[in-house]
């Protein structure tokens, strides 16, 4: 059979495993798009690209607030400090230079804003934009990522849903799914993703990737590894994704391949910058029984989510610092951690690294309380029904210990790597 061929099988149990979901197309057929162009057959340059902030730089001061977009986009893909910081300070001047509101530069401030988990102050600028411009997509759609890392998933929801109807694409398809994930609507995010794939257009490749990273962890979170793996396949097609990378990572880790885990995750480390690609490098270095380069490569994780956190721009890693420590046992400074980051943020993820450090803390009653609330948002998964087991066992409740475990079970019979998953940006 050929690779086609298996790819084409691949895919339709994916579509008979999901619950009979209706496509067009399948995802192999999905293409790199081609560069677009502007009037003259002049190829448009890509957000955050060299090139672009080179020509923006060139015209600064009549478009700060383009240079500064330039420099986020920048900031994203390389996790460089400097160009946030460059990004804000292009924003401000930008700001400085007009006596009205200026959304454009506004709207970089409250990615920024985001970025730091400042999510409530970044909802005070989204709501003065919205002010003079309550149409403005990608303000509506920032706001809905901030409602969502606040646990308010109903609302989140109810905007998704309107930006799905009033502008339909890809973009709007990623943060909509986003929202049904996070109702634990696993099945419905699935179809609302296949059917946002089927009309992809041209020059839509970062959301294109963005959609099937996150279809191939809905099919990973239930044990559909060659499905994901399959869905990840495509995405790469359109580009080396660190996001898509780590995700086959973990597919690897999960399938014991430990030098095949090693490679992806350092290639998305050294495309992406993200410290969690190296806890991916690490569970593959122990794996291959290289125990002491991988300890060194924890200590190198841990330096870098240290850094970020200590740096001048505070990109709030408190999570993901926290959930390594917890590896080592070292729940002192995990609660200490998780407690600042209460306060800025109750999202599913965080309601549950903070009940495992209370857990982990011998306070497995406050844990609980966290739990409750986090799985009052609609989201389960393995992992967090064999967290709540824990705390049942740390509580003396047998029946709910052996009920959490089969709900584990019966989500995801396979073990994935529990290592901070990156965002899904739109």
């Amino acid at each position: 059979m050929s690779p086609r061929q298996w790819m084409a099988v691949l895919l339709l149990a994916a579509l008979i495993l999901a619950g009979g979901l209706i496509v067009a197309r399948r995802v192999e057929q999905a293409a790199p798009r081609e560069t677009p162009v502007a009037p003259y057959r002049l190829p448009l340059l890509a957000p955050g690209t060299r090139e672009e902030i080179k020509q923006l730089k060139a015209r600064a001061p009549l478009d700060r607030a383009a240079l500064a977009r330039a420099y986020l986009a920048r900031a994203r893909e390389t996790r460089d400090p400097a160009m946030y910081l460059l990004a804000e300070e292009n924003a401000r001047l930008s700001l400085k230079g007009t006596a009205r509101l200026n959304p454009s530069a506004e709207l970089v401030l409250a990615h920024l804003e985001v970025a730091r988990h400042d999510f409530k102050r970044a909802l005070e600028r989204i709501a003065r934009i919205l002010d003079q411009d309550p149409a403005q997509h990608a303000a509506r759609a920032l706001k809905a990522t901030a409602l969502l890392a606040l646990g308010q998933v109903k609302p989140a929801s109810e905007l998704a849903d309107q930006l799905a109807l009033q502008q339909p694409g890809l973009t709007s398809t990623v943060l909509r799914a986003q929202t049904l994930v996070a109702r634990g609507l696993d099945e419905e995010a699935a179809r609302e993703l296949w059917k946002g794939i089927d009309r992809e257009q041209a020059g839509e490749t970062l959301s294109s990737q963005q959609a099937r990273v996150l279809l191939s962890r809905l099919y990973a979170r239930h044990g559909k590894l060659r499905l994901a793996e399959a869905v990840l396949g495509s995405a790469l097609t359109l580009g080396r994704d660190p996001a898509a990378l780590a995700e086959l990572g973990r597919v690897d880790l999960s399938r014991k391949r430990w030098n095949a885990a090693r490679e992806h995750f350092a290639e998305s480390y050294a495309l992406g910058r993200d410290p969690s690609a190296l806890q991916g490098v690490a569970l593959a270095l122990e794996g291959l029984r290289l125990g002491r380069e991988a300890a060194e490569t924890r200590q190198r994780v841990e330096e870098a989510y240290r850094r970020e956190l200590e740096g001048q721009q505070q990109m709030g890693h408190r999570r993901a610092l926290a959930g390594l420590l917890l590896e080592r046992g070292d729940s002192r400074e995990a609660v200490e951690l998780m407690q600042a980051e209460l306060a800025l943020r109750r999202d599913f993820e965080t309601l549950m690294t903070a009940a495992r450090a209370l857990r982990q803390a011998g306070r497995p009653e406050d844990g609980w309380a966290l739990m409750e609330e986090a799985f009052a948002q609609g989201y389960r998964d393995a992992p967090a029904w064999r967290e709540r087991a824990a705390l049942a066992e740390a509580l003396k409740r047998p029946e709910e210990v052996a009920r959490c475990r089969e709900e584990a079970l019966r989500i995801n019979p396979v073990a994935l790597p529990e290592l901070p998953s990156p965002p899904v940006e739109h």
